[in-house]
C-alpha cells in the first residue's frame, strides 16, 4: 500500500448551514484524468461508523453532515496504488481536496527449488500469460512478461543446505527493460542468483492513457531444496 497526503486541500470558508461540514473530493490519474469508480471509505473519531462513496463520472465525491475533527481517507482502485490521507473538516465548512492516484506495484512471486543436483543452466522462454488492459478514467496497461529467465539454485547454498527467500524491488522503465534492481530482503548465498535472473526480464511496457510509464515492480523468489 502507498502512504500518501491529498496533493490539493484547501479548506473554504463557504458557509453551508448548519448541516455539518462537507469534504469534496475528486480523484484523478497523474496525467490529470479522472477516475470514475473509486471506492473512498472516511473514518474518524467523530464518527460513530465509517462512510463509504463511489466517485462518480467525474471523478467526483462528496460527503456531507460531518461534525468536525480529522478524517482518515482510504481510496482504492482496481490497477491503482491504496491512496491515504488526512483531511480536516471545520463545522459547516467545505473542505474541497484532489486526490492523485499512481499506477500500482507490478508483484511477482517465483518458486525455484534445488532437488539435491546441480542446477541446470538458465532458460530463456516466453511468458504465457496474457494481461488484459484494465479501463478506468484513465486507461491502464498492465505490463506483460514477455522474456522469463528462471533463477539458479546456486550449487554452493545447495551443498551447504542454505533456503529462503529473497525480495527484490525493481523498475519496469518505458521500453520493458528491468533496472534499479535492489535486494529489500536477501540470503547472501542466494541473492546475486535472484538479481541475475531478475535483471534479464523483459516486459511490455506499462501503458497509462496510451502513453508509456515506469512502474515499480516487487519480487519474491523462494529458494527450497
Amino acid at each position: 500500500m502507498s502512504w500518501m497526503l491529498p496533493v490539493v486541500a484547501l479548506l473554504g470558508g463557504l458557509q453551508i448551514g448548519a448541516q455539518g461540514g462537507v469534504i469534496d473530493g475528486r480523484a484523478i490519474d497523474r496525467d490529470g484524468a479522472v477516475l470514475p469508480g473509486v471506492t473512498v471509505v472516511v473514518s474518524s473519531s467523530a464518527l460513530q461508523t465509517p462512510r463509504t462513496v463511489v466517485s462518480d463520472g467525474r471523478g467526483a465525491f462528496r460527503l456531507t453532515g460531518l461534525p468536525a475533527g480529522t478524517y482518515d481517507v482510504v481510496l482504492t482502485l482496481p490497477a491503482f496504488k491504496t491512496l491515504r490521507g488526512q483531511v480536516a473538516v471545520r463545522a459547516d465548512q467545505r473542505a474541497v481536496v484532489g486526490f492523485h492516484l499512481d499506477v500500482g506495484a507490478r508483484e511477482e512471486v517465483i518458486n525455484v527449488r534445488g532437488v539435491g543436483v546441480a542446477p541446470a543452466p538458465a532458460a530463456v522462454r516466453p511468458a504465457q500469460p496474457a494481461v488484459v488492459p484494465i479501463r478506468v478514467g484513465g486507461a491502464v496497461r498492465e505490463p506483460r512478461r514477455l522474456t522469463y529467465v528462471e533463477p539458479v539454485y546456486p550449487a554452493a547454498a545447495l551443498a551447504a543446505g542454505v533456503e529462503g527467500r529473497v525480495v527484490i524491488e525493481a523498475v519496469i522503465g518505458r521500453d520493458g527493460m528491468v533496472s534499479r534492481a535492489q535486494i529489500v530482503q536477501g540470503v547472501p548465498l542466494l541473492d546475486e542468483a535472484a538479481l541475475a535472473a531478475v535483471q534479464q526480464w523483459r516486459y511490455s511496457a506499462t501503458m497509462l492513457n496510451g502513453v508509456p510509464i515506469e512502474v515499480v515492480m516487487h519480487v519474491t523468489i523462494s529458494f527450497v531444496r
